[in-house]
Order: C-alpha cells, then sequence, then structure tokens
C-alpha cells in the first residue's frame, strides 16, 4: 500500500510542524499522529537529521536514520553522547541501505502472497 498526504495533520504547535514538513519520510497512525519518522542521510551530515526528528520527542514516534553503513559509527557516537539525543536514544535506529533493501526484497513476495491469500 501506498499512500501520499497533500497537508500534513496538525498534530503540533507551529513552530515544530514549520521543522516537520523538512522529514523525509513520516508514517502516521490510524489518529493522524506520527508513528515512524525517517531521515534519508546520504551526503548531509546526520546532525541535521537528528535535529529535525528530536522535534518531535513529545510524540509517541520512532525515528530513523537511513544512509550508507559507513555512517554508522557517527550516528552511534551521536545518539551516545550527545544531548539532546542520549536522553532518547532508544527511539532512535539506524538503517543501512543494504539492511533497506534486504528488508524489501523479504516484504514483497510477503504482501503479494498476503494479498492473494487474504485479499488484503
Amino acid at each position: 500500500m501506498r499512500a501520499t498526504l497533500q497537508n500534513i495533520p496538525p498534530f503540533a504547535g507551529e513552530r515544530v510542524m514549520n521543522t516537520v514538513k523538512e522529514i523525509d519520510l513520516i508514517w502516521f497512525d490510524k489518529n493522524e499522529n506520527p508513528q515512524f519518522c525517517f531521515e534519508v542521510e546520504h551526503s548531509t551530515d546526520i546532525v541535521h537529521g537528528l535535529k529535525r526528528l528530536v522535534q518531535l520527542q513529545h510524540q509517541d514516534a520512532k525515528f530513523f536514520i537511513v544512509a550508507p553503513e559507513e555512517r554508522r559509527g557517527k550516528f552511534e557516537d551521536l545518539v551516545a553522547n550527545r544531548y539532546p539525543y542520549r536522553s532518547i536514544r532508544d527511539r532512535f535506529k539506524f538503517i543501512s541501505y543494504d539492511e533497506l533493501a534486504s528488508f524489501y526484497e523479504v516484504a514483497l513476495p510477503f504482501y503479494g502472497l498476503k494479498m492473494k491469500l487474504l485479499g488484503e
């Protein structure tokens, strides 16, 4: 299933919403609250993505940085040692491009079979 919203649901104040509009991908729950937030950091500094994501620290959302594997060390250092990320480090996860590709390769046939068998 694929969905694209024309507008982000107004779940926070204007200052936070202005920052949230810059997040690469947000999945919302049925109540229109952010559930999963992804920042793809290919060439930009991981800190920029973390700064955007931390704006949602008061939401019950999980935060993901998607980047090349060689940037994992930088991510781990930042979330373990730098304020404000370390206070919510359990909500951050790093996903490498290879891990994302593997997930897609497994999910695609599962989704197809689910549609075939369950019609969902």
